[in-house]
């Protein structure tokens, strides 16, 4: 299959951290992926 993007969204609290004006797009390796992955499945 080609062309094929997994996509992970993540959402800050910008009351807690500094918070970009822009929304960035970026590529992971597998250990930030890994991460992600944690991160966008933990319950608030």
């Amino acid at each position: 299959m080609t062309n094929v993007v997994a996509y992970h969204s993540l959402y800050f609290d910008c009351t807690a951290v500094t918070c970009p004006n822009k929304i960035t797009i970026i590529e992971v390796d597998s250990l930030p992926k890994a991460l992600i992955d944690k991160m966008a499945m933990a319950e608030g």
